[in-house]
């Protein structure tokens, strides 16, 4: 004779007794890395200081030109202009003009 729980009173004779497990809906992958693509954290840190270095120097050291329109023409990092670029930003307004390149000299800290 079977037990008397409900699910197996509900369960036809011929099907065993398996329930579902939980866990994710679709099992993970394993994701291997590419041999030399992974930087370390502390390489990647001190490469970030340094590029942000050189773009303060290259902000200290930038004379804007007469006619200067286009972000891209900025002292500013790649990322920035990417994503003015993403955002359709590409020429800067007069006021803009006038005043980001004088901005990017000024020391906040």
């Amino acid at each position: 004779m079977r037990a008397s729980s409900s699910w197996n009173r509900l369960r036809p004779l011929n099907q065993p007794n398996t329930m579902s497990q939980a866990g994710p809906s679709r099992p993970r992958r394993d994701v291997k890395a590419k041999k030399g693509t992974t930087k370390s954290k502390k390489v990647k840190k001190i490469s970030e200081a340094k590029a942000i270095e050189n773009l303060e120097q290259a902000a200290l050291q930038f004379d804007p030109p007469p006619g200067l329109k286009a972000f891209k023409d900025l002292p500013i990092s790649d990322h920035t202009k990417r994503g003015l670029r993403k955002a359709f930003f590409v020429d800067m307004t007069d006021i803009q003009a006038k005043s980001l390149p004088s901005q990017s000299k000024a020391k906040t800290y």
